[in-house]
């Protein structure tokens, strides 16, 4: 759920905890405090209404597994993939492109998804993949 809530790597979600969720304001801000932000930006983003149950829970960290963080998801993920029937292709990673494309699917502008992604922006290179599922693309060329 916070992979689909956030569009964050996994590890971001990973190193998630209750503490950089504030349900008053409604936002999660994804680099938890003291860690030096890098190239691999992690915003400040609003906390998506479906992720707030996980938030209100949680103690610690978001993702627990008998009261401990979860510090890698490959071996759970390669069973629910297998458990869903798809393929080796479909990584964490997938969830992340999914909801890009789905959001540029449905208009939203492309600032906001690289902002959502924590894409420095303007960046043409990384967020303009996403730019052919918008419903405007190549209108006026086409026209």
């Amino acid at each position: 759920m916070g992979l689909l809530c956030t569009m964050a790597r996994p590890s971001a979600v990973l190193e998630l905890t209750r503490f950089q969720c504030d349900l008053e304001r409604g936002i999660v801000d994804l680099n938890p405090a003291g860690k030096a932000r890098t190239k691999k930006r992690r915003p400040v983003l609003p906390l998506v209404e479906a992720f707030r149950p996980w938030v209100s829970i949680a103690g610690g960290h978001i993702v627990e597994y008998r009261g401990k963080p979860v510090k890698k998801i490959n071996a759970v993920w390669r069973g629910a993939r297998v458990k869903a029937g798809l393929g080796e292709d479909v990584i964490p990673y997938s969830l992340r492109h999914t909801v890009a494309t789905e959001l540029a699917g449905r208009g939203v502008p492309e600032l906001e998804i690289s902002a959502m992604l924590g894409h420095t922006m303007p960046n043409n290179r990384t967020s303009a993949r996403y730019v052919k599922f918008r419903p405007d693309y190549l209108v006026a060329s086409t026209g």
